[in-house]
């Protein structure tokens, strides 16, 4: 904590701000470089094509792109250069062109298709996976496209949406022999201080990371949530584990719940439950009203009370939650939390979610009544989604190999996010593979810049690695689903550590702290 000297003058007041702001974090105002994510009273409109949304994605990130390509391929032999148009290419003429990025899908859902369907029969499931060995590539701009080939592609992992720069020549076939490509690079990142690891170590803030929750889940017989959650109520308030477990969970400032915290809607699950132990002759006539189970949305409400009575809470829509599937995804109404509607520490965000979080604190003399205040000389930023973005970009790729759990950074939902940060855009896939709203004058899944932490929820495991590129330092983890694992992320806001604490039926295992260079 950055007290200055002058404030123990008056100790009893220098411990009273040390005690009682050790572990609170404030919001901080997102630049303007952050585009919000919460739709207005403009935003009520679907009739408007997605064509722009393409177009502003190419205009916004084709100067870094270029810059990119340049610096890379300015020593390449012969000297290629960039044609401006993917259709003004030369035959057996080595140059580069910079464009959108297409796969074209036999296996990719048509929505004409679907319209055209016979509707009295019900719709075949969406394959987990959408790839196949007649997919093409192309690259297309204003001008129109070109299809891309080349044994180099295969290695780089792409997918529609992705704004390219591609080095190669035209084939006699009319088609783009790629040698090498690359995309915009990281983008820069704000601080506002000159060094996080700068800062004194006492009173580390820790920010808790779940998702998956999954309250209301009844059928599976190996489900053991009920017990998990209230684990996780007790480790939250300090008041379970050891004197250990309780200073660490001491210094947890807030909890991200990222997406998903109810079962998927199942619509015949009124009438399931409603008949569910009634006797088949008295079945008929039976009223749904005497039902006597409790609904999951009551349910998540009675458990998100204990945990904001300790800790505030932001609570993120997911794909099983009840609000629109269209990204952004907007806040869960306040009026399903019952009393928890008016309560300041339960916050309900978007998906995704930008947040900027102050941290280290400093206290000031001034001249007026008070004689201090205090001052957050620190922020950092966090950027994270539900898992849907990267879910989608999953499907467009054949499962790798099983990674070694303790090679961590290795696996291809980690490349994958590593890749998005790398491209500047978060969620290239839609509105392609993945709804979303039509934007028509910007394009916010756009990276303006850096996180300190990336975060995508809903994930089969924990992953996390710690990029660092050119002063660049960003924590990616995926968070693990709760309801399966019970596992609870922890990151320091001041250090981008992690550490993992997970919950069981026998107990509670804390694992070591992660690696900062995994």
């Amino acid at each position: 904590m950055c007290i200055p000297s002058s404030a123990y003058t008056t100790p009893n007041f220098a411990f009273t701000f040390r005690h009682v702001y050790n572990y609170i974090a404030t919001f901080v105002e997102p630049p303007p470089s952050c585009r919000t994510f919460a739709l207005g009273e403009t935003h009520r409109s679907y009739k408007q094509q997605y064509s722009k949304i393409y177009f502003h994605r190419l205009l916004n990130l084709r100067q870094f792109v270029e810059e990119s390509a340049a610096r890379r391929w300015q020593s390449v032999k012969g000297g290629p250069t960039m044609v401006p148009r993917v259709l003004e290419v030369e035959k057996s003429n080595m140059c580069w062109i910079v464009g959108t990025v297409f796969l074209d899908m036999p296996m990719k859902p048509d929505v004409l298709e679907e319209i055209a369907r016979d509707q009295s029969l019900p719709a075949l499931p969406r394959p987990d996976k959408i790839f196949s060995p007649a997919d093409a590539t192309v690259l297309e701009d204003e001008s129109g496209r070109i299809k891309l080939v080349g044994k180099i592609l295969q290695k780089l992992n792409l997918v529609s949406g992705i704004i390219m720069a591609a080095l190669g020549m035209e084939t006699d076939g009319g088609e783009f022999e790629v040698f090498d490509a690359c995309v915009a690079g990281y983008a820069p990142q704000e601080h506002d201080a000159p060094s996080k690891m700068q800062v004194d170590s006492d009173g580390e803030e820790w920010i808790g990371l779940i998702s998956g929750l999954d309250i209301g889940e009844t059928e599976n017989p190996d489900y053991r949530g009920d017990l998990r959650n209230q684990l996780l109520t007790e480790y939250l308030a300090a008041e379970t584990g050891s004197d250990v477990d309780q200073e660490q969970s001491s210094g947890i400032s807030r909890l991200i719940i990222a997406g998903n915290s109810l079962i998927p809607i199942d619509p015949l699950r009124d009438e399931k439950e409603n008949l569910s132990g009634v006797p088949e002759h008295q079945r008929q006539g039976y009223k749904p009203s005497e039902t006597t189970a409790e609904h999951p949305l009551d349910l998540l409400a009675s458990y998100l009370t204990d945990i904001v009575a300790s800790i505030p809470v932001h609570v993120m829509p997911g794909a099983h939650d009840p609000v629109g599937v269209a990204l952004p995804q907007q806040p869960l109404p306040r009026a399903m939390f019952g009393n928890l509607r008016t309560s300041p520490q339960l916050l309900t965000e978007t998906n995704p979610l930008w947040l900027k979080i102050g941290d280290c604190w400093s206290v000031h003399s001034t001249h007026d009544l008070f004689g201090y205040i205090l001052i957050s000389t620190y922020a950092a930023s966090l950027l994270g989604n539900s898992g849907q973005p990267l879910e989608d970009m999953c499907k467009y790729l054949p499962d790798p190999e099983i990674p070694d759990p303790n090679a961590r950074g290795s696996s291809l939902r980690l490349q994958l996010a590593l890749a998005t940060l790398e491209s500047r855009h978060f969620a290239p896939t839609a509105p392609d593979t993945i709804d979303c709203y039509p934007y028509q004058e910007i394009e916010p899944f756009i990276l303006q810049q850096t996180p300190d932490l990336y975060f995508c929820g809903n994930q089969p495991r924990f992953e996390t690695t710690l990029l660092e590129h050119n002063g660049i330092k960003c924590r990616i983890i995926c968070i693990p689903k709760f309801s399966e694992t019970g596992e609870l992320v922890l990151f320091n806001v001041r250090t981008l550590d992690v550490k993992v604490v997970k919950f069981d039926a026998e107990g509670m295992d804390k694992q070591e702290m992660v690696d900062a260079e995994a």
